[in-house]
């Protein structure tokens, strides 16, 4: 092997352990998250007085309204925060979407759409994380094929990247859009 190609390939091995130890990192940083917020759920759990009180939690619920198509046969995917009826998507053409916010919209009212795919329940506290998360999940007009799909699924991993929504309901959400709809 000449030193030109020994070169290459061990700039090829340095990236792949680069791209390994950065992989590893988000792990462990995904993991310290999930434990640290474990951790605060139980010390919530723990400090009640000893006078019980019933406190109304409200059930934040966080899903996927997926659309029939309006051109071609690509659904059109949004996500939905319910019951304060926010839905977040990507809406125009091709190389040209740009991300909107709508409040008071209920999905199940319009007549397009076909189904709601159930992602978490969201606890209270991060509603403003979550609502920050989805209005900065960038939209990638550069990227070809891009889509509102990609938008939600790129939303949904940087809501589980925060462990706002867990490992198991991300998962469970992503496979289920993925089988059942276009990709």
């Amino acid at each position: 092997m000449t030193g030109k190609h020994k070169s290459k390939d061990n700039k090829k091995d340095a990236q792949k352990v680069k791209d390994a130890g950065m992989k590893k990192a988000k792990e462990n940083e995904k993991k310290e998250k999930k434990e640290m917020k474990e951790k605060g759920n139980k010390e919530k759990k723990g400090s009640g007085s000893t006078t019980k009180k019933k406190e109304r939690k409200e059930v934040i619920s966080l899903s996927v309204a997926v659309y029939q198509p309006e051109d071609g046969n690509l659904h059109h995917w949004a996500l939905h925060l319910e019951p304060h009826n926010y839905v977040y998507q990507v809406t125009g053409e091709a190389m040209d979407f740009t991300a909107s916010v709508t409040a008071d919209t209920i999905p199940t009212r319009s007549g397009r759409l076909v189904e709601s795919v159930e992602v978490a329940e969201i606890q209270s506290n991060d509603l403003s994380e979550l609502d920050r998360i989805l209005r900065e999940t960038p939209v990638q007009n550069d990227v070809q094929g891009w889509c509102c799909q990609d938008y939600v699924l790129d939303a949904l991993e940087l809501l589980n990247d925060e462990q706002i929504v867990d490992d198991e309901d991300y998962e469970r959400a992503r496979r289920r859009l993925l089988r059942r709809f276009n990709r």
